[in-house]
């Protein structure tokens, strides 16, 4: 589900620093752009397809974006600590999708 190779990196960067993990999930019914954007170190992207995951290392939580594409400039971000996510339910543009986080 979620891309082998930043799987396997994220893991080997948790157990290995102590650091935790920040993910989102593609849970809608269309493929787009995401990003996660720790407060310090790498930003990760990738295009996911319907049920597929994002993560990135961090020791203090992340933004957590999405886009129609990886050239749009406005999408969707949200929020998360440091061992949480959060899931695209649907995509709307102008910062007004539908979370998981959202019915929480």
């Amino acid at each position: 589900m979620y891309q082998t190779a930043l799987a396997i990196c994220t893991i080997l960067l948790t157990t290995e620093s102590g650091l935790a993990e920040s993910c989102v999930t593609n849970s809608s019914d269309q493929t787009y752009f995401f990003a996660v954007t720790p407060p310090t170190g790498a930003r990760v992207t990738a295009q996911l397809d319907p049920g597929e995951g994002l993560c990135a290392a961090t020791k203090s939580g992340a933004i957590v974006s999405v886009y129609e594409s990886a050239t749009a400039i406005e999408g969707c971000s949200r929020l998360v600590a440091e061992n949480q996510s959060d899931s695209l339910i649907k995509y709307a543009e102008f910062d007004r999708c539908a979370w998981g986080s959202h019915s929480q």
